[in-house]
């Protein structure tokens, strides 16, 4: 039987940016890279209309949404100030954390925030996108 799991992704989205150079800034290898006008896969025309340094997904059995979010806020705690250099330095780019939550059983798991995270995604200036995925 399936359970009720939460991943997340950490992403730094802007139109252009050189990926490699985030890697340096913060010292942490990205889990994926996307970069605008290279094809999604080979098997398809369509390609990406940005570019992006990711982590994770995290993907956790759990009904707390906390967990997965620890998990990379462990990762960037103490890079804050990096963090908000590559917002100086790149104008358009966004923080986001993105929550995908996907529900089997009826099962709906907690969706709260604790106030430590609230803190470090708000000294970051990061946005938060929760996407649910209802299998049963």
């Amino acid at each position: 039987m399936d359970k009720t799991n939460i991943g997340l992704t950490f992403r730094i989205t802007a139109d252009r940016f050189d990926t490699d150079l985030i890697s340096q800034q913060l010292n942490i290898q990205p889990t994926k890279t996307r970069i605008k006008g290279n094809t999604i896969s080979q098997n398809n025309t369509h390609k990406y209309t940005f570019t992006s340094w990711e982590l994770g997904p995290t993907r956790k059995d759990s009904m707390d949404i906390n967990d997965s979010l620890n998990q990379i806020i462990v990762l960037l705690k103490g890079k804050e100030d990096k963090l908000l250099a590559i917002k100086q330095q790149l104008h358009d780019v966004n923080f986001i954390f993105g929550f995908f939550v996907y529900v089997e059983n009826s099962e709906i798991p907690s969706i709260y925030f604790e106030t430590s995270s609230i803190a470090f995604i708000n000294s970051i200036q990061a946005e938060i996108d929760i996407d649910f995925y209802i299998n049963s």
